[in-house]
C-alpha cells in the first residue's frame, strides 16, 4: 500500500551554506528567505525556488540547504546546490536606449580560458528578463512574438524599451541559459521539438509544472542570477549562463569612452601611447583599472603601422589586451596619412554603465561614425576590409576612434667632421652639419629646425651627470645665430648648413640633433667623438704605483677595474714609464714614485670635482702628470732662486739621507737630472707643505 503524507505535516527549509549568494521562494505563497517554514506539500512533494541574488563566487561554490519536516519520524535531507561561473557573455548592442528603442542582443561563448567565441549556429537559448521585465520586452524573430521569457530561442532576438516609463534612468537584467544542457554541441532531431518548445515558451506555468514532477533529489546545479530553476530539476548535463544589463534613459552617472594617441602628429619610426579614460557627462577624465581589457584594431592606415601591447606583441587587433597600448609607425611611409584605432571595452569593465556614443566634444581628433562609413555590426561577425582594415571580431559597441596625423617628413643630419679635438686642445675643434628636410623625398622649404649639441652622459671619463647648460657641450653658428640650441629655416632646397659648430672643452662623445619645431618627433642626429686622439693607459708595474680617483672619475682608489684619470700621450707615457724606472733604480722600493691624475680617456677638461669647472685645465692634452714619493715629499725640495719667480730653478736638492729630520745636501739635482735625462720639460712643487696635497706636477 502506498504511503500518503498527510496534509497535516508541513515542511521547513534553511539555507545552512551559501546564504551570500540568495534566498528560497515559496511558489505557494510567494514567501522568500534564508528559512521558511509551514509549507504545504502535494501528496509530499515540496515545491520552492532557489532565487539568486546575482552574486557570482569567485570559484566554483555550492549551496546546501536543509529540509525536514513536522513529523520527527522522517529523516531531513541535505540538498546541495552547486553555483557554476558564467560562460555566456550577454551583449547588448547598443548598452543604452531610449525608451521606444530597440537593442539587438548577441550571445557569445567563454571559453574556460576566458577567450570569446561564437556560439554553433544551431544552438537555442533559454532565456528570461529576472529584473526590469516592466520596462521592455524581448522580441522573438524566428516566431516574431514578444516575451519576458521564453525558451529554445535561436541567435537574432532582440530587446525593445517599452514607450513609456515615468522615471528613468532604469535597468532591464536578462538571464540566458544553454538549452537543454546542450551547450555547443548539436540538438535532437526531432522535427516536433521546436514547435513545443515554442508552444512551451508561451507558459512558464507549463514548464514549472513539468519541473515539479521530478523527485526532490540528488545534487543540482544553479546559476547566479537564477530566479526560476526548481531544486527538483535534476541537473545531469551543465547548462552555461550569462546575465546581461541594458540601460534605458540616461543616468547622471553615465560614462565614456575616449581614447586618443598621445601626440596630434606623429612620424615615420615614432612610437607612440594610446592613452584611454573614461569621462563623466561634464567632462571629468579619471583613468580605467590596470588590468582593464580593451579591444583594440586598426580602422584605417594598417599599412602605417601596428598596435604594440604591454608583452611586446605586436599586431592589427587584438580582442583583450591591457594598458600601455602603443602604436608604432612604419620607418618609411611614402607619403603624410592618417591612422584611425577602433578602441573598445565592455560595460562590465566600468563602474557604471558606457553610453554607445563618442566623445566629440573633448577630443578634436576622434573621427566618428558619421564621417567615415562603417558596415553595421549586427551580429559581430568578422568586420569586412571595406569598413575595417583590420579584420577581427569586435565585440563592444562602447568605443572610440582616436586619430593621429602621420606626417612622412624626414630630417637628416650630417657632418662634415664625425671627430674633432677639445676647445683649447689644439688642433681642430670645429666641424660644420647640414640637415636636409623632405617629406615623400621632396626637398622641403621655410621648416623651421631647433639643432642642438647634446652630450651623452658618462662619457669621456667623467662619471657624473651632465649639466643643464647646454653651452659648455659645444656652441652653434647658423644665419648670424649662436648657442645651443639654434633655430633655424630651411632654404628652398630643404637645407640648412651651419656657419660654425665649435666643439666643447670636454672630452666626450655627442650628437648634433636637428628636430622639426612643429613636430619634436621629427628628428635626426649624428655623433660627433670630441677627444685628444691616441692617448693610451699608463699601464701597472712594479716600479711605480698608480693613486688617485673619484667618485667623478673613476680610478684605482674609486673603481680599480675602470682607471679614468691616468690616460697619456705615447711618447709621455714612456717618458714617465722611464722616469719611474730610474728613481726605482736609486731608492728601490723605499721610495717608488705614485703616479696621480694624467689625463681623462679622451682628454680635454678635467674638472676635478665634478662640476665641470674647476682648476685642473692642465691636464687636457696628456702631457702633464702629478707625481708623489715619501722621500721627495720628507726631504727633497726644489729651491726658487733670486728673482723668485715663482719657478723652481736648478739647484740643490736637499735630501735627508739618514731620515732623521735634519735635510743635508745629498746627491745634488738628482731629481732634475732624471727628470732631464726623460726628456721631461719641467716639475714644479705644487701645494708645498700642504699635507696630503703638496706633490709634483711634471710636464713632457
Amino acid at each position: 500500500m502506498r504511503y500518503i503524507l498527510p496534509e497535516s505535516t508541513k515542511f521547513n527549509l534553511e539555507i545552512i551554506r551559501g546564504i551570500q549568494y540568495g534566498v528560497c521562494k515559496d511558489i505557494e505563497n510567494v514567501n522568500e528567505g534564508v528559512i521558511l517554514s509551514g509549507l504545504n506539500h502535494e501528496e509530499g512533494v515540496l515545491k520552492f525556488v532557489f532565487n539568486s541574488n546575482g552574486i557570482a563566487p569567485e570559484g566554483e561554490d555550492s549551496i546546501l540547504i536543509r529540509v525536514w519536516t513536522t513529523d520527527n519520524k522522517i529523516e531531513p535531507i541535505e540538498i546541495p546546490l552547486v553555483i557554476i561561473q558564467p560562460r555566456i557573455k550577454v551583449i547588448f548592442s547598443p548598452t543604452n536606449i531610449m525608451p521606444g528603442d530597440t537593442a539587438d542582443v548577441i550571445l557569445k561563448k567563454i571559453e574556460p580560458d576566458g577567450s570569446i567565441i561564437d556560439f554553433e549556429e544551431d544552438q537555442r537559448f533559454d532565456i528570461k528578463l529576472i529584473a526590469g521585465s516592466q520596462y521592455g520586452d524581448i522580441y522573438i524573430q524566428q516566431w516574431e512574438e514578444l516575451t519576458d521569457e521564453s525558451w529554445y530561442v535561436e541567435q537574432g532576438f532582440k530587446f525593445i524599451a517599452s514607450t513609456e516609463i515615468d522615471s528613468m534612468p532604469v535597468e532591464s537584467v536578462l538571464k540566458v541559459n544553454t538549452s537543454g544542457g546542450m551547450a555547443g554541441s548539436r540538438l535532437p532531431g526531432n522535427e516536433s521539438t521546436e514547435e513545443d518548445y515554442r508552444k512551451i515558451g508561451k507558459s512558464t506555468s507549463s514548464k514549472n509544472f513539468e519541473a515539479q514532477k521530478r523527485n526532490i533529489s540528488g545534487q543540482h546545479k544553479t546559476t547566479a542570477g537564477d530566479v526560476s530553476k526548481s531544486v527538483m530539476i535534476d541537473g545531469t548535463d551543465e547548462q552555461l549562463w550569462g546575465i546581461g544589463k541594458i540601460l534605458i534613459g540616461e543616468s547622471e552617472n553615465v560614462l565614456y569612452l575616449h581614447a586618443r594617441f598621445e601626440k596630434e602628429k606623429i612620424s615615420a619610426g615614432d612610437t607612440v601611447n594610446v592613452i584611454i579614460t573614461k569621462v563623466d557627462k561634464d567632462g571629468n577624465e579619471s583613468n580605467f583599472p590596470d588590468n582593464t581589457q580593451f579591444e583594440v584594431g586598426i580602422k584605417e592606415g594598417c599599412e602605417i603601422g601596428n598596435i604594440l601591447t604591454s608583452s611586446g606583441a605586436t599586431g592589427k587587433f587584438f580582442s583583450s589586451i591591457s594598458s600601455p597600448i602603443r602604436f608604432i609607425v612604419a620607418d618609411s611611409l611614402g607619403q603624410d596619412s592618417v591612422v584611425i584605432l577602433r578602441v573598445g571595452v565592455s560595460d562590465t569593465e566600468l563602474s557604471q554603465s558606457l553610453i554607445n556614443k563618442t566623445t566629440q566634444n573633448i577630443n578634436r581628433n576622434i573621427i566618428n561614425e558619421s564621417t567615415h562609413t562603417t558596415t553595421r555590426n549586427d551580429n559581430l561577425k568578422y568586420v569586412m576590409d571595406d569598413a575595417y582594415c583590420a579584420v577581427g571580431n569586435y565585440l563592444y559597441e562602447n568605443k572610440d576612434f582616436p586619430s593621429a596625423v602621420v606626417e612622412d617628413i624626414k630630417i637628416k643630419v650630417t657632418l662634415t667632421q664625425s671627430e674633432i679635438r677639445p676647445l683649447k686642445t689644439g688642433g681642430n675643434s670645429i666641424t660644420n652639419a647640414k640637415i636636409k628636410v623632405t617629406s615623400g623625398g621632396q626637398p622641403l622649404a621655410n621648416k623651421k629646425v631647433k639643432i642642438t649639441v647634446n652630450r651623452i652622459e658618462r662619457s669621456g671619463g667623467h662619471d657624473h651627470s651632465n649639466s643643464p647648460d647646454l653651452n659648455l657641450w659645444g656652441r652653434i653658428s647658423i644665419q648670424g645665430n649662436k648657442g645651443n640650441p639654434v633655430t633655424a629655416t630651411t632654404n628652398q632646397i630643404g637645407e640648412i648648413n651651419t656657419d660654425e659648430i665649435l666643439a666643447s672643452e670636454f672630452g666626450g662623445e655627442y650628437y648634433v640633433e636637428a628636430s622639426l619645431e612643429s613636430n619634436s618627433s621629427v628628428k635626426d642626429k649624428a655623433d660627433l667623438t670630441v677627444r685628444v686622439p691616441d692617448l693610451q693607459l699608463l699601464p701597472e708595474s712594479p716600479y711605480y704605483d698608480k693613486i688617485g680617483g673619484t667618485d667623478f672619475h673613476y680610478g684605482p682608489r674609486s673603481r680599480p677595474d675602470e682607471d679614468h684619470n691616468h690616460w697619456g700621450t705615447i711618447s709621455f707615457v714612456n717618458k714617465i714609464k722611464a722616469l719611474c724606472l730610474a728613481w726605482y733604480a736609486i731608492f728601490s722600493n723605499n721610495s717608488k714614485l705614485q703616479i696621480n691624475d694624467i689625463s681623462l680617456p679622451m682628454g680635454g677638461k678635467f674638472d676635478i670635482n665634478g662640476k665641470w669647472a674647476g682648476d685642473h685645465d692642465s691636464h687636457r692634452r696628456g702631457t702633464n702628470a702629478d707625481i708623489k714619493s715619501w722621500n721627495i715629499m720628507l726631504g727633497e725640495r726644489w729651491i726658487d732662486k733670486k728673482p723668485y719667480n715663482g719657478w723652481y730653478d736648478e739647484g740643490e736638492i736637499f735630501y735627508d739621507k739618514n731620515q732623521n729630520g735634519i735635510c743635508e745636501p745629498y746627491q745634488l739635482k738628482i731629481f732634475r737630472m732624471k727628470i732631464q735625462q726623460n726628456n721631461i720639460t719641467n716639475a714644479i712643487l705644487e701645494f708645498p707643505n700642504v699635507e696630503g696635497k703638496e706633490h709634483w706636477h711634471i710636464i713632457e
